[in-house]
């Protein structure tokens, strides 16, 4: 129901705005009559966002008029800023710890308002009468500064990764002058100069911070000034290494890494034990963040922040390192892999490898993106073309690479997305490969028939039909991206363990045609490598893959789809049992059945041409059967799964230790050995007969069902797509 628009008529001159409102409280009062549970009447322009704000829930983070005890404390604590005039090393270093951990959270994707500066002393620093405190905290605005224009220029982020308000607070350090890096840098020098006395000398204690009250243990402040200057320097590498980033400078990164990684971990082994509620007001900032999204708040643990500081600066170490590394060949499986892994890395690194997969429209920063793209196709499908064989040729083979290298980019730059944003833009990204799969048919089709009707370069068999060398590239993207799609629904937790069957049973057509197009683009790739034209090849460049080595590659790619479609057999044989026993029924409600949840689950194969979408009545036919069939489906998991795991040792083998360039195949194929042999076991262990299907009434079913739903049935211990049997129910 559309709700209704208000009418607006000339007010009277001189009064208002000009319009005239009319007030239609009835008329939504009597069209909410029509909604149901759940439903909401809104308007176009007020979003669920707003709504929510809307709806008082008596929460003092979150509404403004709540009477809370104390409610004005905060503020009276920040007027009273200057008059702190003493303060110990303690409870100096604790706040800094706690800003160092509060402005990880904020990167995690918590307000800034209910992160760095529920800190009192933030909101007005200059009056902070403690040198290093102030000190600091305007150097913390600085890399805040810089970690948020890092975020900003790449624009990638979505509200659940980074709410970019800040509340009204300000991140503009040209307020505190622009001589905080030299000031920070004399700070240090103090602080170092204190070590260097043993902390013996009045006049460097004074020269350090005139407002801290030292004690008379000479020893415990050395101790603590130690544990001071390891948070300073944290900040001041960690400031660099913001700086390197913003500009791509991978050496500098380098040389910032390890300085910024010891002085965390001596952070790390040297906590601060005190009280810092004084200096910290969650409530501080509630007429600020209630007029923000409502924001999913975790629990803050300043340990487990510092730890994450720890695992941002190894993402960002191992992304700096790609552009040495990896090439067009190897950089889509490892940033795949990369973000199945860190799943939790924050915005800065996702945002840092938007940055580094293109700079200045070269991948990488290396080779222009067509250009490596081409260099890419070239050599791995080696179609039999040269550039003098005409000027439509030259055309066509522009146009081919061009429509390559723009759907290969947005296939790239989707893995700095966070997970569950990937599955959704996957969508997309597939769409792209399917139009440009059907573009490039037809340009195979015509490169054809011009080489064989009028240069005669093309074998006789070959004349009577087209080997679609460029559009079986994009196939072969096509299908990974699909297998992709369907695979992440296990790690985002999207199916039952009733939907399994059905899932396997795709996944192994998938890796099937996936298989089946990599052994013909290398049998293809045999016939043509001796005879591709040098003109056509791009000019080697320093980390690109050779021949050999692409041939390599599709050779270990073939024997891991190969061993995946047998991985998916084992899994579909033996969730046809556990069907067969009862364990994996979905419930038939007459209007949605299985049918229709197949249907609605395999939605997207239906948009696409090609491969051709498996009808529901066949996966029926697949799945249902008799409890007596049990052991012939356990016998033949366990023989899939025994197949499965011989290639795989024979794909370990062959995986050079010592090349860089198949370490993804070598930990994907490790993964996968243990999960044959997991399942291979529990297969002979599971209590196949002790839960026959029983014969019930049709209510007794549905909750039989309802309860085999709730039962842990699989574990997903080694890979996140391919789970592990449980050995008892």
């Amino acid at each position: 129901m559309q709700p209704a628009a208000t009418t607006t008529a000339p007010a009277a001159a001189g009064k208002g705005t000009g319009r005239q409102y009319e007030d239609f409280t009835d008329l939504l009062r009597e069209g909410s009559k029509e909604l149901g549970q759940a439903e909401l009447l809104i308007a176009n322009h007020f979003t669920l966002q707003d709504a929510v704000q809307a709806i008082s829930i008596m929460d003092p983070r979150m509404d403004t008029g709540v009477n809370v005890p104390n409610a004005d404390r905060g503020h009276l604590a920040v007027a009273g800023i200057a008059d702190k005039t003493e303060w110990s090393l303690a409870e100096i270093t604790a706040i800094c710890d706690q800003l160092i951990a509060r402005e990880m959270s904020w990167l995690s994707g918590q307000l800034v308002a209910q992160t760095v500066f529920t800190c009192i002393y933030m909101h007005d620093i200059p009056m902070v009468s403690s040198t290093i405190l102030r000190t600091f905290m305007q150097a913390l605005i600085r890399h805040m500064a810089l970690a948020r224009a890092i975020i900003m220029k790449e624009q990638i982020y979505f509200e659940e990764d980074f709410w970019v308000d800040l509340a009204s607070f300000s991140l503009d350090e040209s307020a505190y002058g622009n001589h905080i890096e030299r000031v920070y840098t004399t700070l240090i020098s103090n602080v170092q100069a204190v070590i260097d006395s043993g902390a013996q000398d009045d006049k460097l204690l004074q020269a350090m911070d005139p407002y801290v009250v030292y004690g008379t243990d000479a020893q415990a402040t050395l101790a603590m000034t130690n544990r001071l200057l390891d948070r300073l320097v944290f900040l001041q590498n960690a400031t660099q290494l913001a700086q390197h980033m913003f500009m791509v400078d991978l050496d500098g990164i380098a040389q910032s890494i390890p300085k910024t990684r010891d002085a965390l971990a001596a952070i790390l082994k040297t906590p601060i034990e005190f009280n810092t509620d004084a200096a910290f007001d969650q409530l501080v900032n509630r007429k600020r963040f209630a007029q923000c999204p409502p924001c999913q708040a975790s629990k803050f643990e300043a340990a487990s922040e510092l730890n994450a500081w720890m695992a941002l600066l190894g993402h960002v170490e191992t992304v700096a390192t790609w552009p040495v590394t990896e090439t067009a060949a190897t950089i889509m499986e490892t940033a795949e892999r990369f973000t199945a892994k860190a799943q939790t890395t924050s915005i800065l690194v996702k945002s840092f490898m938007h940055r580094i997969f293109v700079q200045d429209e070269s991948l990488l920063g290396k080779t222009p993106m067509q250009l490596a793209v081409r260099d890419l196709i070239l050599s791995t499908v080696s179609p039999p073309y040269s550039d003098d064989m005409g000027e439509r040729i030259r055309e066509i083979f522009d146009l081919i690479v061009s429509r390559c290298a723009e759907a290969f980019e947005v296939n790239l730059k989707l893995f700095c997305y966070n997970r569950a944003r990937q599955r959704r833009r996957l969508v997309r990204v597939i769409e792209n490969w399917e139009l440009a799969q059907q573009e490039l048919e037809a340009y195979d089709l015509e490169l054809h028939e011009t080489t064989a009707k009028t240069l005669g370069l093309v074998d006789e068999d070959e004349a009577q039909g087209c080997p679609y060398y460029f559009s079986s590239w994009i196939y072969t993207q096509k299908l990974s991206c699909l297998s992709l799609y369907y695979s992440m629904g296990f790690e985002l937790e999207l199916y039952s363990v009733n939907e399994y069957p059905m899932i396997f049973w795709y996944l192994n057509y998938l890796h099937a045609n996936l298989a089946d197009y990599v052994a013909r683009i290398h049998a293809q790739r045999r016939s043509g490598v001796d005879r591709q034209p040098q003109s056509m090849s791009v000019s080697p460049t320093p980390g690109t893959l050779g021949a050999v080595d692409l041939k390599t590659r599709l050779v270990f790619m073939y024997q891991l789809e190969t061993s995946k479609k047998l991985i998916d057999l084992g899994l579909l044989h033996i969730t046809r049992a556990l069907r067969a026993m009862g364990l994996l029924d979905i419930i038939d409600f007459g209007v949605y059945s299985e049918s229709v949840h197949y249907q609605k689950r395999f939605k997207l194969m239906g948009m696409l041409a090609s491969p051709t979408l498996l009808q529901v009545g066949e996966y029926l036919e697949f799945v249902h059967h008799s409890v007596s069939r049990v052991p012939e489906f356990v016998e033949s998991a366990t023989l899939a799964f025994q197949s499965a795991k011989q290639q795989l040792e024979v794909l370990l083998k062959g995986i050079s230790q010592d090349d860089r360039g198949h370490d993804a195949f070598k930990e994907e194929t490790q993964s996968l050995i243990k999960v044959c042999i997991s399942n291979m076991l529990s297969a002979r262990t599971f209590p196949w007969s002790s839960s026959p299907r029983p014969s019930e009434t049709p209510s007794d079913t549905q909750m039989r069902i309802i309860a085999n739903q709730r039962r842990v049935l699989f574990e997903f211990k080694y890979h996140p797509a391919y789970p592990v049997l449980v050995r008892s129910l």
